[in-house]
């Protein structure tokens, strides 16, 4: 763990530092990171996400698997 200190409010926050790189591995696919950026915005289903990327909604799936584990 370490700390990170928000410079706007001044609040630190205790961050897990990542003790497994192969755990960013779903994030190296161009496409797990865009559903990563999308979720991170804000909330949305699988099947929303399939169609603003215009993609088969299995291939969501996925990646979301994928970025869970």
């Amino acid at each position: 763990m370490f700390k990170v200190l928000d410079t706007e409010s001044g609040l630190a926050s205790e961050v897990s530092a990542l003790r497994n790189p192969r755990r960013l591995k779903a994030l190296t696919s161009e496409l797990g990171w865009k559903i990563y950026q999308e979720l991170a915005k804000a909330p949305a289903s699988p099947i929303d996400l399939a169609k603003r990327f215009k993609i088969h909604e299995q291939k969501v799936y996925y990646h979301i698997n994928q970025l869970k584990k």
